[in-house]
């Protein structure tokens, strides 16, 4: 046994027998916060934090581990001297020691000037008080009955660069002498910073050195050799933040990581290679160490100054582009299939119109809202014989209608569109090494733009110059991807009281990948298996169509007109193909275009439940412009008298909402492009041309939400809601020619009511107790209607396979006796009525009440 720990090089046996051994169980945890910083004069400003702790556990096990039907302590009985009774101890005890020490964040601390009257002096670029240091320093062991040894060493030190100012500001221009006209701000408001905001660096050393040998407890002659777990890396991060001008700002963050190789085995001073392994970790540190994984982020933020030019100044837009970078090292065993690279970018426009600013640019507008603003202000003290004058004048004015229209249309307050685009790219088998702002310099490679997040297509100039490895076993994909995000907002206030706000969005997403790698047959860079896929989804208006019932066999005068609008949609398709042959099939549709296709289905589904003619539709199944949907609230019911009177609050609402959803799509990879732009080439199994892309499904979700809301606050404390809401789900599918209609329509009445001060008199031990607080009663009916129809595009067939009509009535009173008791009766019923056969009624009754108390105070 002391042989094998001398090979180890830990020390021997003999030393460790010499640690402290108990025939019990024993612990004990040192440790000790101090300030090094201290024993320096105060004016040094020296903060040097220590922490020293040690630990030592020691469990004695209750049986022999090597023979476990005995008592551990009747073993050592039986032995005959001290140094048998240590040894089976030293084997069979379980042992952990940890001993460490750190120092966290050794700083100078910013100190005083008594030149300058006690103030804090300027920060420097070169000021001590910008570093801060750290360093760490952990040794583990571990042994017990199945370990001889576990010892663990970890080292870390770290020095941090932090330097923080506020840089002033610069206007060359500011005191010219150019006018005061509008457009002297541009001139004059010209600035710029003299310093960065702020910059950051940081560097930190990371190594860690495992040993451990396992015993061997079944056959002592039998030797285990032990087993190396090392790390040593090298992390730098640094940080960069200037404020070029008050609009123009720029962000900069990277990390970079590299890993010391040591020498596989041992790497203790006793291995008689101690000396050559060292000097090779120290050859390796110089160098820099081998880089593993770099990564960085960009951010420039511009706001364009268009409020400063008075054509402009009720426009606004603010830019943000943002990018990173990747690099990641392949494993030392794959060096040769290369590394792999990563780059995106993200460009956002947050646009705003205030058309207030606008129509002041308009005399007449600009006096129309003036007027508006003057009224609003006044009407409520002004007295009966000034609105009589106004009523006179009104009649009066010849141009009222026109007012009343201007008006109207001043209603639009302000637009806001805002554009998010995605892009990134993928290469994998990429060769050069990344080193600063992750370039091989070299070569310049990958190139500026590729880092700065340019998506221009790299990887064929990657191929061309050597950059890409020419292993043909690498199966990693390139990928490339990009998704758009539009949403336009707009408010609109038609006359007082009366709110529209309307929002049109439009979400594209697109990824495409494909196997690059070399082909030895032709002796160049090929691509193999090239796929796209993607999703699509954009605000839709379907309303025209939402009303029409069916009939009672489920049959839908809309699903005849989809199902007939099919040949009209096919015939314009066909004659916009230049590669149509101009047959007509025995069905009566154009060869390539059948009643079945997915280029005709989609139009003439989007045709007929829009509520649109075939003849004028778009016949794209992924429509560009997003159509609004809306929302409205309107308070001005409460200007009138009677209403008034009754009522604290009276306010009606509505809201819409359609999207038009394409789940997925996947390129088509018989599709072929003769270059005219359309489908050359007919799928013999269908008799259709391949489509560009393969959709599986295209869904119409619209919502009213609510169709129409009434909310009424009466001045009796009554409260009244009325809702109806209504849904329709659409789902078309292409696999199988099927469409899944699910309607849905829900009516909702509500009221609520507040006794005020309600009285209870209780009797505790022959004296009255008087408690009084606010009852509340409310009262919820809820009457739910769902149906779901499937409808067969080529049989012709409608069915309605699912439905029921969901009854719900909710009553409840609350009673608050005091902060801490709570009493609560309900009752709630719930009634299923089917309209399907296969499904019998049902309903559900809950009653009751509940007793809550608080106990925390």
């Amino acid at each position: 046994m002391s042989g094998s720990m001398s090979t180890i090089g830990f020390g021997s046996i003999e030393k460790k027998v010499n640690e402290r051994q108990k025939s019990d169980n024993y612990q004990y945890d040192l440790s000790s916060n101090l300030d090094l910083g201290k024993f320096f004069p105060e004016k040094f400003g020296v903060k040097i934090p220590m922490h020293i702790s040690s630990s030592e556990h020691i469990s004695n096990p209750q049986y022999n581990p090597l023979d476990p039907d005995i008592l551990f302590n009747t073993t050592l009985q039986t032995m005959e001297s001290k140094n048998e009774r240590d040894s089976l101890k030293y084997i069979a005890q379980d042992y952990v020691s940890r001993n460490s020490i750190n120092f966290t964040n050794v700083r100078k601390l910013t100190t005083h000037d008594k030149a300058s009257s006690g103030k804090t002096k300027s920060p420097k670029l070169y000021d001590l008080e910008n570093f801060t240091v750290s360093y760490s320093s952990i040794e583990d062991f571990i042994r017990n009955i199945n370990t001889e040894q576990n010892r663990t060493k970890t080292y870390r030190g770290a020095i941090t660069y932090n330097f923080n100012t506020r840089p002033k500001n610069i206007k060359p221009f500011s005191k010219l002498k150019i006018g005061k006209g509008p457009y002297a701000r541009l001139i004059k408001d010209i600035n710029f910073y003299t310093l960065p905001k702020s910059f950051s660096f940081r560097t930190d050393l990371d190594r860690m050195y495992n040993v451990t040998l396992l015993r061997n407890v079944n056959n002592s002659y039998m030797l285990i050799e032990p087993t190396y777990n090392k790390y040593f890396n090298w992390n730098k991060s640094y940080e960069f933040k200037y404020d070029l001008t008050r609009t123009l700002k720029v962000d900069f963050s990277a990390r970079n990581q590299a890993s010391i190789d040591e020498p596989e085995g041992r790497m203790d001073r006793d291995y008689i290679y101690f000396k050559e392994n060292r000097d090779t970790v120290w050859n390796n540190f110089w160098q820099g160490g081998r880089p593993t994984m770099y990564h960085h982020d960009v951010s420039v933020n511009y706001q364009l100054p268009l409020n400063k030019i008075p054509l402009t100044n009720f426009l606004s837009l603010n830019t943000r582009y943002s990018a990173n970078f990747d690099w990641t090292s392949a494993p030392l065993a794959l060096s040769d299939l290369g590394n792999n690279i990563q780059n995106s970018n993200n460009i956002q426009y947050n646009g705003q119109i205030n058309m207030t600013t606008l129509y002041n640019k308009v005399p007449y507008f600009k006096k129309i809202l003036a007027t508006n603003k003057r009224k609003q202000r006044g009407r409520a003290s002004r007295t009966n014989k000034e609105n009589e004058k106004e009523e006179e004048e009104k009649k009066k004015d010849r141009f009222v209608i026109v007012k009343h229209v201007s008006r109207a249309v001043l209603g639009v307050k302000n637009i806001s569109v805002n554009l998010t685009q995605n892009k990134g790219t993928f290469i994998p088998g990429f060769l050069p090494e990344a080193n600063f702002f992750g370039q091989q310099w070299g070569e310049i490679a990958p190139g500026i733009p590729f880092v700065l997040g340019s998506q221009r297509e790299l990887i064929t100039i990657a191929g061309n110059k050597g950059w890409l490895t020419q292993n043909e076993n690498i199966n990693t994909l390139y990928k490339r991807n990009a998704s758009t995000n539009l949403v336009l907002r707009s408010t609109v206030e038609p006359f007082n009281k009366f709110r529209i706000e309307f929002t049109a969005n439009r979400n594209n997403s697109m990824n495409q990948q494909e196997y690059y790698r070399w082909s030895s047959e032709e002796n160049m860079f090929a691509s193999f298996s090239e796929m796209q896929q993607g999703q699509y989804s954009i605000s839709f208006i379907s309303w025209r169509t939402a009303f029409t019932s069916d009939n009672d066999n489920s049959e839908s005068i809309i699903f005849q007109k989809f199902r007939n609008y099919r040949n009209d949609i096919a015939r314009r398709i066909a004659s916009q193909n230049p590669n149509y042959s101009g047959t007509i099939d025995s069905t009566g549709y154009p060869e390539g275009y059948g009643a079945a296709s997915q280029d005709v289905l989609i139009p003439a589904f989007l045709a007929a439940y829009s509520g649109k003619d075939a003849i004028g539709v778009s016949l794209s199944s992924m429509p560009l412009i997003p159509l609004p949907n809306w929302r409205i609230n309107y308070d001005g019911l409460m200007q009138l008298k009677f209403i008034k009177k009754k009522f604290q609050t009276f306010s009606l609402g509505h809201a819409y909402r359609s999207t038009y959803t394409v789940g997925s799509y996947t390129s088509s990879l018989d599709y072929e492009d003769n270059g005219s732009g359309w489908s050359s080439s007919i799928n013999p199994n269908t008799g259709n041309y391949f489509s560009r892309y393969e959709i599986g499904q295209v869904t119409i979700n619209e919502q009213f939400s609510p169709l129409i809301k009434l909310d009424m606050t009466w001045k009796s404390s009554l409260i009244t809601k009325l809702e109806i809401k209504k849904n329709r789900t659409l789902n078309l599918s292409l696999s199988n020619n099927q469409l899944t209609e699910i309607k849905g329509s829900e009516y909702v009445i509500g009221t609520g009511y507040r006794v005020k001060d309600l009285e209870f008199r209780f009797r505790s031990g022959g004296r009255g107790k008087k408690i009084s607080s606010d009852l509340d009663l409310k009262l919820d009916l809820n009457i739910r209607n769902n149906e779901t129809v499937i409808r067969k595009i080529v049989e012709n067939d409608e069915q309605t396979t699912m439905g029921q009509q969901t009854i719900s009535i909710k009553f409840s009173a609350d009673y608050v006796v005091n902060s801490r008791l709570n009493l609560k009766m309900f009752y709630d019923k719930v009634i299923t009525n089917p309209f399907i056969t296969t499904t019998y009624p049902g309903a559900i009754t809950n009653a009751g009440f509940s007793l809550r108390f608080t106990l925390a105070g």
